[in-house]
């Protein structure tokens, strides 16, 4: 039974290696991988130069058929996509040159006409850029009365112009234009506090800290208060409240162990009753150790609350309230061991560490606007167009 699966398998990869059978099957895709493989190199056969040629004439003739059923449209859109179809039949007419190459003059000589990919991309190049060009200045002078949305639609539009024709037109200099249109520019600003705004300012740079400003997201420019260069559309604004600081507390506990440890041996004179001898053993000492552990825990915590407004420059609207809690807990356990360190289990056992001093007022705070940082930017880049 085996052997008559491993024999079915055999004769399906030969089939399906079989260029002729592959073109027969209208396979021509890999009829031509196919044969272009075994002309590349080693003894040329006529079988295989057969299925060469009338795979690559079949899809040169659809390729043909293709394109020219795109052009009856008279669609300016099918451009890109004859521009696809004129890349792929070039990267064809790349793969199979080294067979012509090596069977030029000789017996062997395939019988083929290459298709005009050239022309066809230069053409197809001209006209795909010329069809984006021209739908980016559909959206020109919305764009420049001031609407960034219309903006970023024409820049997307010029850039996929671009890719066809690097300098198309003007198409270099209105992309960059479109670019400056389209960015949103917001500042942000640190309001008072009623605790004093050097703190409320030290607040606010912990918060945004991390970033070199103006700093770029997308579509976004963030700035620290307004530069006197750009026009802002919204003003991020900080401001925080119900600053809390923690008692310093400390707190320990105590545990007492003892042990039974070996502290050396004796010897002792024992009646070997098989041998009718008096022999020598070494015995064991052991003695009770005690260890008393006294465990401290130091703790210390901070709290507050960030409002964050969202205003339009032009409205002076709000567009986006929210409030962010940020916390912070400082601790340190350390332990004092009194006693035999062997009495020491996992029922009472030495932390480490040592007493350290608390962290001031100022500092915990600041821990505690870092742990606001990231749900603040997520709000930020989420919030505006």
């Amino acid at each position: 039974m085996k052997t008559f699966y491993y024999l079915f398998i055999l004769v399906f990869v030969i089939s399906c290696a079989n260029p002729q059978k592959l073109v027969e099957n209208s396979e021509y895709e890999k009829a031509l991988n196919v044969s272009t493989r075994r002309l590349k190199k080693g003894k040329a056969k006529w079988k295989n130069l057969d299925a060469f040629e009338k795979s690559f004439r079949e899809l040169t003739m659809q390729d043909s058929m293709y394109v020219k059923s795109l052009r009856a449209e008279g669609r300016p859109e099918v451009w890109p996509e004859i521009y696809d179809k004129a890349v792929a039949i070039s990267k064809r007419q790349l793969k199979v040159t080294p067979v012509l190459n090596r069977l030029n003059g000789s017996d062997f000589e395939p019988v083929i006409s290459l298709y005009p990919a050239d022309a066809l991309l230069e053409e197809a190049a001209d006209n795909s850029a010329l069809y984006y060009y021209a739908g980016a200045l559909e959206f020109l002078e919305t764009a420049r009365s001031g609407n960034r949305q219309d903006a970023r639609q024409a820049y997307n539009l010029l850039r996929r112009c671009r890719d066809y024709r690097t300098n198309f037109k003007d198409a270099p200099l209105m992309q960059q234009e479109m670019y400056e249109i389209g960015t949103t520019h917001i500042a942000i600003q640190a309001l008072p506090t009623r605790f004093g705004q050097p703190i409320g300012y030290e607040l606010v740079r912990e918060v945004i800290n991390g970033k070199k400003y103006p700093y770029r997201e997308a579509w976004h420019v963030f700035h620290i208060d307004a530069p006197k260069n750009e026009e802002i559309d919204y003003f991020a604004q900080l401001q925080f409240h119900d600053l809390n600081i923690g008692w310093e507390r400390e707190s320990f506990s105590c545990c007492r162990n003892s042990e039974e440890v070996e502290v050396g041996c004796i010897e002792e004179k024992q009646w070997n009753a098989k041998d009718s001898v008096w022999v020598t053993v070494r015995v064991p000492v052991f003695e009770t150790v005690s260890v008393e552990v006294r465990t401290y825990e130091q703790e210390k915590s901070a709290s507050l609350q960030m409002n964050y407004n969202l205003i339009d420059a032009q409205s002076g609207e709000t567009v986006i309230r929210r409030d962010f809690r940020g916390s912070v807990n400082w601790e340190n356990v350390y332990s004092e061991v009194c006693g035999d360190t062997r009495a020491l289990s996992f029922m009472c056992e030495d932390e480490g560490g040592y007493r350290q001093s608390y962290p001031n007022d100022s500092f915990l705070l600041l821990s505690a606007a870092c742990d606001v940082r990231r749900g603040f930017y997520r709000e930020l880049r989420r919030g505006v167009d």
